[in-house]
């Protein structure tokens, strides 16, 4: 009887660690399952990672351009600065020619009536000679 018993023990040991052993295998399967996920995961965070690194050259390029461009446009600022200063002092040489020209013609307007009107001619003549 003892031996009966003991079968059974073995028997139920056995069935209890048959359990356990297909239990582990659903738990193992399961988890090659989670890893099999995972991996997934960690490939598409790397893609990301590697698009976020991307994009952060990029950034880093256009943030050089940006400063490039605005040196660029702090020297044009400059030479439109310089420009307009000449541009100024051009307008003031002009004004000064168009009066001296206006006063010459002025001048010569003069010199045209008084060769059109010779009695004031001659009498400017001698008024000059007498000045001497």
């Amino acid at each position: 009887m003892e031996l009966v018993s003991q079968i059974k023990g073995a028997e139920a040991a056995a069935t209890s660690y048959s359990m356990d052993l297909q239990s582990s295998k659903t738990l193992v399967h399961d988890l090659e399952k989670q890893v099999e996920v995972m991996k997934g995961e960690r490939n598409q965070l790397e893609q990301r990672v590697k698009e976020l690194e991307d994009g952060r050259a990029t950034c880093t390029d256009l943030q050089e351009r940006v400063r490039s461009l605005t040196d660029v446009i702090a020297a044009k600022d400059q030479e439109i600065e310089d420009l307009m200063q000449a541009l100024d002092e051009e307008e003031v040489q002009m004004q000064g020619l168009t009066f001296k020209i206006k006063e010459l013609e002025e001048v010569v307007e003069q010199k045209n009536l008084d060769l059109e009107n010779p009695e004031a001619s001659r009498g400017k003549v001698m008024k000059s000679f007498r000045s001497l």
